[in-house]
C-alpha cells in the first residue's frame, strides 16, 4: 500500500505594496491635500459679501447744478454673507469731462417704507442713519442697509462712474470686489 502524504499549501505571504505603488499612493494623497489647502486659502481671500458689478447705467441724473450732490444707491450686498467691515471704497472706470468728488456712504433704511434709494438729491427722510462707508461695519445680510455713492460735479460737464471697488473684511476673510452699477451725472449745460 502506498501512502500519500497531503501536500501542504504554499505559505500565504501578506500582500505588500511595491515601491512604485507606494510612491504613487503617496503622490495622490499629497496632491489631494495640496488641493484642499489651496482651495481653503483661496476661499479665505475671496469672500463674496457684495453683489458683483452689474454694468449698465442704472442710476444718475441729467441737468444737476454744479456743486449739487446726487446720491445713488450702488449695492445692497449679498444677503447670505452677514456683517463685514468695509476697509475702503473707491470709484472705478471714471469717464467724463467734469471735475467731481465722490464719497461712499452706508445708508440705513427706515424699518418701513423705502425699499431702495435709486437716485436722489437728498438722503433726508430716506435714511434713518448715514455713515461714511470706509472703516465701518456694514450688515450686508440685511436689506435695510445700502451702499450709496454721493457724486458732486465741481464744474459743468458729465461723469460716469463704472462701479466701486470695495476692500473689506468678513470674519477672518479679507476680500476685494468690484460692485455696484454705473452712475452717470451731468450738468444742465455740459459745454
Amino acid at each position: 500500500m502506498t501512502m500519500y502524504s497531503p501536500i501542504a499549501p504554499p505559505p500565504v505571504r501578506p500582500r505588500t505594496l511595491h515601491t512604485w505603488q507606494f510612491v504613487a499612493l503617496l503622490a495622490a494623497v499629497a496632491a489631494a491635500f495640496t488641493g484642499v489647502c489651496l482651495y481653503a486659502a483661496w476661499s479665505l481671500n475671496h469672500p463674496h459679501a457684495f453683489t458683483p458689478y452689474s454694468g449698465p447705467t442704472a442710476a444718475g441724473a441729467d441737468g444737476i447744478d454744479v456743486g449739487q450732490t446726487l446720491y445713488a444707491g450702488v449695492d445692497f450686498g449679498d444677503s447670505a454673507s452677514g456683517t463685514n467691515v468695509t476697509n475702503s471704497v473707491g470709484p472705478v472706470g471714471v469717464t467724463g469731462s467734469a471735475r467731481y468728488t465722490v464719497t461712499y456712504l452706508i445708508c440705513t433704511l427706515p424699518a418701513h417704507g423705502i425699499g431702495a434709494i435709486g437716485s436722489a438729491d437728498s438722503l433726508t427722510g430716506l435714511c434713518s442713519d448715514v455713515t461714511p462707508a470706509a472703516h465701518q461695519t456694514y450688515n450686508t445680510g440685511s436689506e435695510r442697509q445700502e451702499l450709496v455713492a454721493a457724486v458732486t460735479l465741481l464744474e459743468p460737464g458729465a461723469v460716469t462712474i463704472r462701479g466701486a471697488d470695495v476692500d473689506y473684511t468678513a470674519g477672518i476673510q479679507h476680500g476685494h470686489q468690484r460692485v455696484g452699477i454705473d452712475v452717470a451725472v451731468s450738468t444742465a449745460s455740459t459745454y
